[in-house]
């Protein structure tokens, strides 16, 4: 506080030499003690009691601008029943906790500062819905009650609040507000949440990180409330949040604009979720738009751990100028995703490497369009839930070498948030990673890489910037290497199509629904379980169907030509064939290696017109497993009782012993 209330002196000097009427401050100092040596101590925080400036004042019942300074020896105050109003409040010692009634803060601005190295809690609750709240001060005020903010700014621009407790900021007004600032008092800030609820209501405009101050945002138990109505209105800056529980609501409500969390306006943008979940609705079709803007930076979010995140609306690349906007889905981490957009010149990314998409939405457009989607040693499951969707943007291995380790020298002290890492160099691209802290100690305890990146050629040159450090922490040389890329698990009762040319080299398993395969994956063995459904009219490598899993070219009930590398079917594998006699058309299966067949296996037969007398279902290179294929049962609406499967040369046909034949392209 006590920069700010120079400047105001300053102010009403000049405005008093020019005839203004004003009154100046009141600091009153706590004294429980009274006239006795020291100040300071436990008492109650009333209007009757001489406890202020050496027994010499009660608290005023009445003004808007006393401010209250606690000091000297720590205690616990007490406030009345009826509670007190003040306007701004300072801790110059540490272990001080302001408990009872209501505290009302008054006046146009209201500064909270706790001074460095000091530590205040305030269990009683909060009334600044009708001043600016400003938070000052290196120190760390914990607030286990809450505090009600209104309509006005608040700014919190040194220091951290911790909030433990009860509702933090408004569920009825804007309640804007920044976390680190560069006006006013600039300043770093921190706002750590350890339980209890933090809302920013009707469309009050959130910046953390503002004018090149850093800001950060913690969430580790409890409820962030967000209710964004137009654009910038959750807005990252220079900036770092971490969730590792308690969860996110954020709903743009039933306005027609969608509301936006914007990552990397005008600075870089670290959002790390290892916990907890993250829901963004709306009422309108538009919904709640994750906006990557990071304007010559560098804008990360990646869900790992145990994070579940979904997004009814777009999540979105836009800026011309970002440099490099990524998601990572790592770990456990899993994000429900309507739709994704890319409309940038600049870099945007997808990766995973254990996480899981899931779709939350029919959509022929579902994943499209981004520079590139590194699938990492973790792979990625890809969950279609009930919907249809297509996947055409390429599914990539990593290639060259990758980012392998970030040593730390030194931890560092006195950090407010999470420093952003920062990577640039060593001829590669896409390699991302986070700061491990400890908000305890306030230090740094590791760097995680979140993404290693691809065609590195030497180390790239590794940074720690912003965090609000006493001492700044210190990295050894970062190392590269080979990078193993990791495959794909397609999840859900819905059909996952992919069309691009996919590159990824881990192992794929079709779970549940369908994978169509229009585009090309040839370099990930594809396993397909039981009542699990491969096809497509692409190109695959090594295909193994196991019991009761289902292969058919282009799905179960359209008619297509499907090429493969090596195909096993396993015993007991069913095969869906069709057909149309008008065409004549069939599906054909090529397999242009080895094609290993079982003694059993369940042909479905479907079509119009009238079936094939000898209609061909694969053709390979190579023919092994059973001889004879008297075992294969031959069953669905176009089978007959002669209809029987028979193995001729390197070729699997159908034969009935009366219909039509048909000649296969």
């Amino acid at each position: 506080m006590r920069t700010w209330r120079r400047m105001v002196v300053t102010t009403l000097v000049g405005m008093l030499a020019s005839g203004a009427s004003q009154v100046l401050a009141t600091t009153y100092t706590w004294d429980q003690n009274g006239a006795g040596a020291g100040t300071g101590g436990t008492g109650p925080w009333d209007t009757t009691s001489s406890f202020w400036n050496s027994g010499a004042n009660t608290w005023p019942t009445s003004g808007t601008d006393n401010d209250a300074l606690f000091g000297g020896v720590a205690g616990t105050v007490t406030i009345q029943a009826g509670g007190v109003t003040a306007n701004d409040v300072q801790f110059s010692t540490t272990g001080y906790t302001l408990t009872g009634g209501t505290l009302t803060l008054n006046g146009s601005v209201s500064s909270n500062t706790v001074d460095s190295g000091v530590t205040a809690t305030i269990s009683a609750p909060i009334n600044a819905g009708n001043v600016q709240f400003m938070k000052y001060g290196t120190g760390t005020l914990t607030l286990s009650a809450g505090a009600a903010l209104g309509n006005y700014q608040s700014r919190l621009a040194g220091g951290t609040i911790v909030v433990s407790g009860g509702t933090f900021g408004s569920t009825s007004t804007a309640a804007p507000i920044r976390i680190g600032s560069s006006d006013y008092v600039p300043g770093t800030g921190a706002l750590r949440q350890t339980g209890g609820t933090v809302s920013f209501g009707l469309g009050g405009e959130v910046i953390i990180g503002f004018g090149g101050y850093y800001g950060y945002y913690g969430l580790e138990s409890g409820t962030l409330q967000l209710q964004p109505r137009n654009y910038n209105q959750f807005s990252l800056r220079n900036a770092a949040v971490y969730i590792s529980g308690g969860n996110v609501t954020s709903d743009a409500g039933a306005f027609t604009t969608s509301g936006f969390w914007d990552l990397g306006y005008n600075g870089a943008t670290v959002v790390y979720a290892t916990g907890g979940t993250a829901s963004f609705t709306a009422n309108t079709a538009t919904g709640v738009t994750i906006d990557f803007e990071s304007n010559s930076s560098v804008a990360q979010l990646t869900i790992a751990g145990s994070a579940d995140w979904s997004n009814t609306g777009t999540t979105r690349w836009s800026s011309d100028n970002i440099r490099l906007g990524v998601i990572n889905l790592n770990g456990n981490g899993r994000y429900t995703a309507a739709a994704f957009t890319n409309i940038c010149t600049g870099t945007a990314s997808l990766n995973f490497d254990g996480g899981t998409l899931r779709a939350g939405q029919s959509s022929t457009t579902f994943l499209q369009g981004l520079t590139s989607s590194q699938i990492n040693a973790g792979g990625a499951t890809i969950d279609a839930q009930a919907y249809d969707i297509t996947i055409g943007q390429n599914l990539l291995a990593p290639t060259g070498k990758g980012l392998t380790s970030i040593p730390l020298a030194t931890a560092g002290a006195g950090y407010i948030g999470a420093p952003l890492v920062g990577i640039g160099g060593g001829s590669g691209s896409g390699a991302t990673a986070v700061a491990e802290w400890d908000p305890a100690t306030g230090t740094v305890t590791g760097i995680k890489i979140t993404n290693p990146g691809s065609g590195y050629t030497s180390a790239p040159t590794v940074s720690l910037n912003y965090g609000g450090y006493a001492t700044a922490a210190t990295l050894g040389t970062a190392t590269i290497g080979t990078i193993t890329g990791g495959g794909l698990t397609k999840l859900g009762s819905g059909v996952l199509t992919l069309s691009g040319t996919n590159t990824y080299t881990g192992a794929s398993t079709v779970s549940n629904g369908t994978l169509l395969v229009t585009g090309a994956t040839t370099n990930s063995a594809v396993t397909v379980v039981s009542n699990a459904v491969l096809g497509g009219t692409g190109f695959l490598g090594r295909v193994t169907v196991n019991a009761g899993g289902v292969l058919s070219a282009n799905g179960t009930n359209t008619i297509g030509a499907l090429s493969v590398t090596n195909l096993t079917l396993a015993e007991n594998a069913v095969i869906y064939w069709n057909y149309d006699a008008t065409g004549p058309l069939a599906d054909l299966i090529t397999v242009t290696g080895a094609l290993t067949l079982p003694t059993n296996a369940t042909v479905y037969v479907s079509g119009t017109g009238t079936v094939p007398s000898n209609g061909q279902m694969f053709s390979a290179n190579s023919l092994s497993g059973a001889s004879t294929l008297s075992g294969w049962t031959i069953t669905g609406p176009g089978a007959k009782p002669t209809s029987h499967a028979v193995r001729s040369g390197n070729n699997v046909s159908l034969v009935t012993s009366s219909g039509m034949v048909i000649t296969l392209q």
